[in-house]
């Protein structure tokens, strides 16, 4: 799996682990971008005391799905948070207000209407998030979200770019012990496998448009 110094360099979820577990690594290079996924799941410990003082412990998810990062070929000045977009669409104006708020970082408004329904954008540089959300990116982003059709988050963070989709089957576990392996559980397995390239290949990562210094 994935090691945990990784997930806490990509800063998309703050919350402290108490648990993390994972599962299946694949790693490689695709034409000139390296890149690593697997499937993660990280929890936090939630202790509670009842009226009669009883003790009682629980598990609560902060991350389930499948954990990808790559070789963006930049280094980063600042960070910059692409988030689902929950709370304008459930709350409106006020939901901005709290994105405004509740962020990692000061919050950035694109022109792209589509994707702000979306996703919303944090950035500790206002500049360099912009110029690294391109049209095309953000384009590349939505289709990602469409082919999924999970929770999508995306962080580029020092020279790499990290995305999460949260999934809650375990993802590369066809039913090996049944009767029959079904057709879709093999073609849910082969996007799954497939997610790789289509994130690079979205994403342009193989397109060298900057140099590092």
């Amino acid at each position: 799996m994935i090691d945990s110094s990784v997930y806490a360099q990509s800063d998309l979820f703050r919350k402290s682990v108490d648990r993390y577990k994972g599962d299946d690594l694949v790693q490689g290079v695709l034409d000139k971008t390296d890149f690593e996924c697997s499937e993660l799941h990280t929890q936090y410990k939630e202790v509670t005391t009842d009226s009669k003082g009883r003790r009682q412990e629980r598990w609560v998810t902060i991350f389930k799905g499948l954990f990808f990062h790559a070789d963006f070929n930049k280094d980063f000045i600042g960070r910059t948070y692409v988030s689902p977009d929950t709370a304008e669409r459930l709350l409106g104006k006020f939901g901005r207000r709290f994105q405004k708020i509740s962020g990692p970082a000061p919050l950035v408004v694109l022109e792209n209407v589509e994707f702000e329904k979306a996703f919303v954008v944090h950035a500790t540089d206002q500049i360099e998030a912009r110029y690294i959300l391109t049209p095309t990116i953000m384009e590349a982003m939505l289709r990602i979200k469409q082919l999924y059709d999970c929770q999508v988050h995306f962080s580029f963070v020092g020279s790499r770019v990290y995305c999460a989709l949260g999934m809650n089957k375990a993802l590369f576990e066809p039913k090996l012990f049944g009767p029959v392996i079904k057709l879709h559980e093999m073609e849910d397995m082969y996007h799954l496998f497939k997610v790789n390239e289509v994130i690079i290949r979205e994403l342009n990562l193989n397109t060298r448009i900057w140099t590092k210094v």
